[in-house]
């Protein structure tokens, strides 16, 4: 995205384990997966440290074969940052076994506990 709002990705493996803010590692079936930053997340109480060029990127040591879920989910209210009935547009890519998927989408900003944008199911299938 490309404004200093706090967007946060979540990703359900095919275990049913979610990978996002609060559990940036999981372990699935031996494969780890990860979250390697939480962009934004200090824009609260530290504005002048939000990007406007954030991104987040969740990857596997090996994915495993199976579906996968994405959500994208709008954090609240940043002091100083009026993002009530604002929308931002996103960029998801999925790199998975040599093929690489490009999605975009957009969520609208609120007050509340942020809005969630349910936003793609992908399988990878392994062939050893």
């Amino acid at each position: 995205w490309n404004c200093k709002a706090d967007l946060d990705i979540y990703v359900t493996d095919p275990c049913g384990i979610v990978i996002g803010p609060r559990d940036k590692k999981q372990t699935c079936r031996g494969s780890v997966g990860t979250l390697d930053i939480d962009a934004n997340q200090d824009a609260t109480n530290h504005p002048e440290n939000a990007r406007t060029d954030p991104q987040e990127n969740v990857f596997w040591s090996k994915a495993n074969s199976g579906k996968y879920r994405v959500k994208i989910n709008c954090c609240p209210l940043h002091r100083g940052m009026n993002l009530k009935s604002t929308t931002i547009q996103f960029t998801l890519v999925i790199e998975a076994r040599g093929k690489r998927t490009v999605k975009t989408g957009s969520i609208t900003g609120s007050y509340s506990r942020g809005d969630d944008v349910e936003l793609k199911d992908f399988y990878v299938h392994v062939i050893d």
